[in-house]
Protein backbone atom coordinates (compact mmCIF):
# COMPACT_ATOMS: atom_id res chain seq x y z
CA UNK A 1 0.00 0.00 0.00
CA UNK A 2 1.41 3.41 -1.02
CA UNK A 3 1.77 6.22 1.52
CA UNK A 4 -0.95 8.22 -0.25
CA UNK A 5 -3.40 5.32 -0.16
CA UNK A 6 -2.65 4.71 3.51
CA UNK A 7 -3.35 8.37 4.37
CA UNK A 8 -6.66 8.31 2.48
CA UNK A 9 -7.77 5.15 4.29
CA UNK A 10 -6.77 6.63 7.66
CA UNK A 11 -8.76 9.83 6.99
CA UNK A 12 -11.81 7.78 5.92
CA UNK A 13 -11.70 5.57 9.02
CA UNK A 14 -11.28 8.57 11.31
CA UNK A 15 -14.21 10.40 9.70
CA UNK A 16 -16.50 7.37 10.04
CA UNK A 17 -15.44 6.92 13.67
CA UNK A 18 -16.23 10.56 14.49
CA UNK A 19 -19.62 10.32 12.73
CA UNK A 20 -20.58 7.16 14.63
CA UNK A 21 -19.51 8.72 17.93
CA UNK A 22 -21.65 11.82 17.21
CA UNK A 23 -24.73 9.76 16.30
CA UNK A 24 -24.41 7.56 19.39
CA UNK A 25 -23.89 10.60 21.62
CA UNK A 26 -26.98 12.30 20.20
CA UNK A 27 -29.05 9.13 20.69
CA UNK A 28 -27.96 8.84 24.30
CA UNK A 29 -28.76 12.51 24.90
CA UNK A 30 -32.24 12.03 23.46
CA UNK A 31 -32.94 9.02 25.64
CA UNK A 32 -31.84 10.65 28.90
CA UNK A 33 -33.98 12.68 31.31
CA UNK A 34 -37.20 11.04 30.14
CA UNK A 35 -39.37 12.91 32.61
CA UNK A 36 -38.40 16.42 31.50
CA UNK A 37 -40.48 18.05 28.77
CA UNK A 38 -37.73 20.63 28.16
CA UNK A 39 -34.12 19.58 28.54
CA UNK A 40 -30.67 20.60 27.45
CA UNK A 41 -29.29 18.73 24.47
CA UNK A 42 -25.93 18.83 22.78
CA UNK A 43 -23.81 21.98 22.88
CA UNK A 44 -22.07 23.54 19.93
CA UNK A 45 -19.60 26.31 19.21
CA UNK A 46 -20.88 29.30 17.31
CA UNK A 47 -19.01 29.46 14.01
CA UNK A 48 -18.94 33.24 14.07
CA UNK A 49 -17.55 33.85 17.53
CA UNK A 50 -16.44 30.51 18.94
CA UNK A 51 -18.72 30.99 21.94
CA UNK A 52 -20.06 27.78 23.42
CA UNK A 53 -23.83 27.95 23.18
CA UNK A 54 -26.30 25.54 24.74
CA UNK A 55 -29.20 24.10 22.77
CA UNK A 56 -32.40 23.03 24.52
CA UNK A 57 -34.46 20.29 22.90
CA UNK A 58 -38.19 20.68 23.47
CA UNK A 59 -40.48 17.66 23.22
CA UNK A 60 -44.11 16.85 23.86
CA UNK A 61 -44.38 15.35 27.32
CA UNK A 62 -46.49 12.27 26.75
CA UNK A 63 -47.12 9.04 28.64
CA UNK A 64 -46.65 7.02 25.48
CA UNK A 65 -43.40 5.45 24.33
CA UNK A 66 -42.68 8.28 21.93
CA UNK A 67 -41.92 11.92 22.78
CA UNK A 68 -42.45 13.97 19.61
CA UNK A 69 -39.81 16.61 18.94
CA UNK A 70 -41.10 20.22 18.86
CA UNK A 71 -38.02 22.37 18.28
CA UNK A 72 -34.46 23.13 19.31
CA UNK A 73 -33.81 26.35 21.22
CA UNK A 74 -30.40 27.87 20.71
CA UNK A 75 -29.64 30.08 23.70
CA UNK A 76 -27.22 32.49 22.03
CA UNK A 77 -28.27 35.45 19.91
CA UNK A 78 -26.75 35.47 16.43
CA UNK A 79 -23.74 37.72 15.94
CA UNK A 80 -24.78 38.07 12.29
CA UNK A 81 -27.86 40.03 13.39
CA UNK A 82 -25.98 42.51 15.60
CA UNK A 83 -26.49 45.29 13.02
CA UNK A 84 -30.24 44.71 13.00
CA UNK A 85 -30.37 44.80 16.78
CA UNK A 86 -28.46 48.07 16.79
CA UNK A 87 -30.95 49.60 14.33
CA UNK A 88 -33.87 48.48 16.48
CA UNK A 89 -32.21 49.79 19.64
CA UNK A 90 -31.58 53.22 18.10
CA UNK A 91 -35.18 53.43 16.92
CA UNK A 92 -36.64 52.42 20.29
CA UNK A 93 -34.37 54.90 22.08
CA UNK A 94 -35.69 57.70 19.86
CA UNK A 95 -39.30 56.61 20.42
CA UNK A 96 -38.74 56.52 24.15
CA UNK A 97 -37.21 60.00 24.12
CA UNK A 98 -40.18 61.34 22.16
CA UNK A 99 -42.62 59.87 24.70
CA UNK A 100 -44.27 57.46 22.25
CA UNK A 101 -43.34 54.41 24.30
CA UNK A 102 -42.52 53.62 27.89
CA UNK A 103 -41.45 50.09 26.93
CA UNK A 104 -40.86 48.20 23.70
CA UNK A 105 -39.58 44.72 22.93
CA UNK A 106 -38.76 42.93 19.68
CA UNK A 107 -38.00 39.30 18.86
CA UNK A 108 -36.68 38.51 15.38
CA UNK A 109 -35.88 35.10 13.91
CA UNK A 110 -34.68 34.06 10.48
CA UNK A 111 -36.77 30.92 10.18
CA UNK A 112 -34.72 29.35 7.41
CA UNK A 113 -31.29 29.75 8.99
CA UNK A 114 -31.99 29.49 12.74
CA UNK A 115 -30.59 32.95 13.48
CA UNK A 116 -32.28 35.15 16.06
CA UNK A 117 -31.94 38.30 18.07
CA UNK A 118 -34.10 40.21 20.52
CA UNK A 119 -34.39 43.60 22.12
CA UNK A 120 -35.80 43.41 25.66
CA UNK A 121 -37.03 39.95 24.67
CA UNK A 122 -37.75 38.81 28.23
CA UNK A 123 -39.94 41.83 29.09
CA UNK A 124 -43.43 40.75 30.12
CA UNK A 125 -46.55 42.14 28.42
CA UNK A 126 -50.26 41.33 28.25
CA UNK A 127 -50.64 39.39 24.98
CA UNK A 128 -54.41 39.94 24.87
CA UNK A 129 -55.79 38.84 21.48
CA UNK A 130 -52.46 37.39 20.37
CA UNK A 131 -53.34 34.42 22.60
CA UNK A 132 -55.96 33.53 20.00
CA UNK A 133 -53.09 31.88 18.12
CA UNK A 134 -52.82 29.27 20.90
CA UNK A 135 -56.60 28.79 20.99
CA UNK A 136 -56.66 28.18 17.24
CA UNK A 137 -53.84 25.65 17.60
CA UNK A 138 -55.70 23.72 20.28
CA UNK A 139 -58.95 23.54 18.33
CA UNK A 140 -57.06 22.30 15.27
CA UNK A 141 -55.22 19.76 17.43
CA UNK A 142 -58.55 18.39 18.65
CA UNK A 143 -59.80 18.31 15.06
CA UNK A 144 -56.86 16.12 14.02
CA UNK A 145 -58.42 13.31 16.07
CA UNK A 146 -62.02 14.18 15.20
CA UNK A 147 -62.41 16.35 12.07
CA UNK A 148 -66.17 16.45 12.63
CA UNK A 149 -65.61 19.13 15.25
CA UNK A 150 -64.92 21.67 12.49
CA UNK A 151 -68.52 21.32 11.30
CA UNK A 152 -70.17 21.49 14.70
CA UNK A 153 -72.22 24.61 15.37
CA UNK A 154 -72.63 27.02 18.25
CA UNK A 155 -75.12 29.85 18.71
CA UNK A 156 -74.22 33.45 19.55
CA UNK A 157 -76.13 34.73 22.59
CA UNK A 158 -74.95 38.35 22.52
CA UNK A 159 -72.07 40.50 21.34
CA UNK A 160 -69.19 41.23 23.72
CA UNK A 161 -67.67 44.71 24.00
CA UNK A 162 -64.23 44.90 25.64
CA UNK A 163 -63.65 48.54 24.75
CA UNK A 164 -60.82 47.86 22.29
CA UNK A 165 -59.63 50.39 19.72
CA UNK A 166 -59.69 47.83 16.90
CA UNK A 167 -63.12 46.36 16.24
CA UNK A 168 -64.08 43.73 13.63
CA UNK A 169 -65.60 45.04 10.41
CA UNK A 170 -68.58 42.79 11.00
CA UNK A 171 -69.85 41.12 14.14
CA UNK A 172 -71.42 37.72 14.59
CA UNK A 173 -75.21 37.92 14.66
CA UNK A 174 -76.89 37.10 18.02
CA UNK A 175 -79.22 34.14 17.69
CA UNK A 176 -77.39 32.71 14.67
CA UNK A 177 -75.41 29.46 14.63
CA UNK A 178 -71.88 29.26 13.24
CA UNK A 179 -69.65 26.28 12.48
CA UNK A 180 -66.30 25.95 14.21
CA UNK A 181 -64.59 26.69 10.89
CA UNK A 182 -66.53 29.94 10.60
CA UNK A 183 -65.69 30.83 14.19
CA UNK A 184 -61.97 30.18 13.62
CA UNK A 185 -62.00 32.44 10.57
CA UNK A 186 -63.83 35.20 12.46
CA UNK A 187 -61.40 34.93 15.38
CA UNK A 188 -58.20 34.98 13.33
CA UNK A 189 -59.10 37.26 10.41
CA UNK A 190 -61.29 39.76 12.30
CA UNK A 191 -60.14 39.11 15.89
CA UNK A 192 -63.78 38.59 16.86
CA UNK A 193 -64.14 38.09 20.63
CA UNK A 194 -67.60 36.55 20.30
CA UNK A 195 -66.10 33.82 18.13
CA UNK A 196 -63.33 33.27 20.67
CA UNK A 197 -65.86 32.86 23.50
CA UNK A 198 -67.78 30.22 21.54
CA UNK A 199 -64.61 28.33 20.59
CA UNK A 200 -63.78 27.78 24.25
CA UNK A 201 -66.54 25.13 24.19
CA UNK A 202 -64.43 23.06 21.80
CA UNK A 203 -61.07 23.35 23.54
CA UNK A 204 -59.43 20.39 25.23
CA UNK A 205 -58.30 22.15 28.41
CA UNK A 206 -55.80 19.45 29.40
CA UNK A 207 -54.20 19.54 25.97
CA UNK A 208 -54.20 23.34 25.98
CA UNK A 209 -52.46 23.51 29.36
CA UNK A 210 -49.96 20.82 28.35
CA UNK A 211 -48.89 22.83 25.30
CA UNK A 212 -47.85 25.74 27.52
CA UNK A 213 -46.18 23.38 30.00
CA UNK A 214 -44.22 21.64 27.24
CA UNK A 215 -43.02 25.03 26.01
CA UNK A 216 -42.00 26.02 29.54
CA UNK A 217 -44.50 28.92 29.52
CA UNK A 218 -46.84 29.79 32.39
CA UNK A 219 -50.32 28.38 31.77
CA UNK A 220 -53.01 31.08 31.42
CA UNK A 221 -55.66 30.95 34.11
CA UNK A 222 -59.28 31.14 32.90
CA UNK A 223 -60.55 34.73 32.83
CA UNK A 224 -57.09 36.13 33.65
CA UNK A 225 -57.38 39.50 31.94
CA UNK A 226 -53.78 40.39 32.80
CA UNK A 227 -51.97 37.19 31.88
CA UNK A 228 -48.41 38.06 30.82
CA UNK A 229 -45.87 36.60 28.41
CA UNK A 230 -42.64 37.79 26.79
CA UNK A 231 -41.84 37.98 23.06
CA UNK A 232 -39.30 35.15 23.15
CA UNK A 233 -41.80 32.72 24.64
CA UNK A 234 -44.64 33.84 22.38
CA UNK A 235 -42.50 33.18 19.31
CA UNK A 236 -42.63 29.47 20.10
CA UNK A 237 -46.24 29.16 18.91
CA UNK A 238 -45.36 30.49 15.45
CA UNK A 239 -42.34 28.24 15.22
CA UNK A 240 -44.49 25.19 15.93
CA UNK A 241 -46.90 26.18 13.17
CA UNK A 242 -44.21 27.09 10.61
CA UNK A 243 -42.27 23.86 11.11
CA UNK A 244 -45.44 21.72 11.44
CA UNK A 245 -43.98 20.13 14.56
CA UNK A 246 -47.11 20.31 16.76
CA UNK A 247 -49.99 20.16 14.31
CA UNK A 248 -49.76 17.92 11.27
CA UNK A 249 -48.84 19.49 7.96
CA UNK A 250 -52.42 19.97 6.77
CA UNK A 251 -53.52 21.58 10.03
CA UNK A 252 -50.42 23.79 10.10
CA UNK A 253 -51.10 25.03 6.58
CA UNK A 254 -54.74 25.66 7.52
CA UNK A 255 -53.61 27.65 10.57
CA UNK A 256 -51.46 29.88 8.34
CA UNK A 257 -54.37 30.27 5.93
CA UNK A 258 -56.61 31.41 8.79
CA UNK A 259 -54.12 34.14 9.71
CA UNK A 260 -53.57 35.16 6.11
CA UNK A 261 -55.70 38.11 5.04
CA UNK A 262 -56.17 39.60 8.50
CA UNK A 263 -58.26 42.73 8.09
CA UNK A 264 -56.04 44.64 10.53
CA UNK A 265 -53.23 46.25 8.55
CA UNK A 266 -52.00 49.09 10.78
CA UNK A 267 -49.32 47.14 12.67
CA UNK A 268 -46.56 44.98 11.20
CA UNK A 269 -48.01 45.27 7.71
CA UNK A 270 -48.62 49.04 7.48
CA UNK A 271 -45.23 50.17 6.16
CA UNK A 272 -44.30 47.07 4.21
CA UNK A 273 -44.36 47.25 0.40
CA UNK A 274 -47.73 46.70 -1.24
CA UNK A 275 -48.23 42.99 -1.82
CA UNK A 276 -45.80 41.89 0.90
CA UNK A 277 -46.75 38.41 2.10
CA UNK A 278 -47.44 38.30 5.83
CA UNK A 279 -49.51 36.26 8.26
CA UNK A 280 -49.99 37.89 11.65
CA UNK A 281 -52.03 38.45 14.80
CA UNK A 282 -52.23 41.61 16.90
CA UNK A 283 -53.28 42.24 20.48
CA UNK A 284 -54.09 45.25 22.66
CA UNK A 285 -54.78 45.86 26.32
CA UNK A 286 -54.98 48.75 28.78
CA UNK A 287 -52.83 48.39 31.89
CA UNK A 288 -53.93 48.84 35.48
CA UNK A 289 -51.89 52.06 35.51
CA UNK A 290 -53.85 53.55 32.61
CA UNK A 291 -51.27 52.95 29.88
CA UNK A 292 -51.93 51.22 26.57
CA UNK A 293 -50.26 48.11 25.26
CA UNK A 294 -50.27 47.21 21.61
CA UNK A 295 -48.54 44.28 19.93
CA UNK A 296 -48.34 42.52 16.61
CA UNK A 297 -46.68 39.23 15.71
CA UNK A 298 -46.27 37.29 12.53
CA UNK A 299 -44.29 35.63 9.77
CA UNK A 300 -43.13 37.62 6.73
CA UNK A 301 -42.20 35.85 3.47
CA UNK A 302 -39.56 37.56 1.37
CA UNK A 303 -37.65 36.31 -1.70
CA UNK A 304 -38.12 32.66 -0.84
CA UNK A 305 -37.15 33.21 2.80
CA UNK A 306 -39.26 33.68 5.92
CA UNK A 307 -38.71 35.54 9.14
CA UNK A 308 -40.66 35.82 12.37
CA UNK A 309 -41.09 39.10 14.22
CA UNK A 310 -42.84 39.81 17.52
CA UNK A 311 -43.21 43.46 18.58
CA UNK A 312 -44.72 44.27 21.98
CA UNK A 313 -45.12 47.86 23.18
CA UNK A 314 -46.47 50.00 25.99
CA UNK A 315 -47.13 53.73 26.08
CA UNK A 316 -49.67 56.50 26.65
CA UNK A 317 -51.62 56.20 23.37
CA UNK A 318 -52.58 53.09 21.40
CA UNK A 319 -52.54 54.92 18.06
CA UNK A 320 -48.93 55.96 18.59
CA UNK A 321 -48.01 52.41 19.53
CA UNK A 322 -49.38 51.14 16.21
CA UNK A 323 -46.93 53.47 14.45
CA UNK A 324 -44.13 52.20 16.69
CA UNK A 325 -44.93 48.61 15.70
CA UNK A 326 -45.06 49.46 12.00
CA UNK A 327 -41.76 51.39 12.16
CA UNK A 328 -39.93 48.51 13.86
CA UNK A 329 -41.46 46.05 11.40
CA UNK A 330 -40.22 48.15 8.47
CA UNK A 331 -36.68 48.11 9.91
CA UNK A 332 -36.74 44.31 9.99
CA UNK A 333 -38.13 44.08 6.45
CA UNK A 334 -35.59 46.48 4.97
CA UNK A 335 -32.77 44.66 6.72
CA UNK A 336 -33.83 41.27 5.32
CA UNK A 337 -34.44 42.68 1.86
CA UNK A 338 -30.94 44.17 1.77
CA UNK A 339 -29.44 40.91 3.05
CA UNK A 340 -31.07 38.99 0.22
Amino acid sequence: MSNRTFVLVLVLVTTVSISITYVVTRSLNHLSDKNNSVRQGEVYASQSSGVICEVELTHEDDDKRIRPFLFAEDKCESDELADLKALLQDSVNAMHSSGKVTRAAVYFRDLNHAKWTSLNGTEMFYPASMLKVSIMMNVLKVAESDPRILYMKSKVDKNIDLGESVNPSQRLIPGKEYTVMELLEAMMKRSDNDATTLLFKFIDQNSYDKLFTNLNINVPEPQDFYYSINPIDFSKFYRLIYHASYLNRGASEYALKLMDGSEFKDGLQKKLPKGAEIIHKFGERNTKEGLSQFHDSGIVYLNGEAYLVIVMTEGPKAEQLKDVVSDLSAICYDYMRNMN
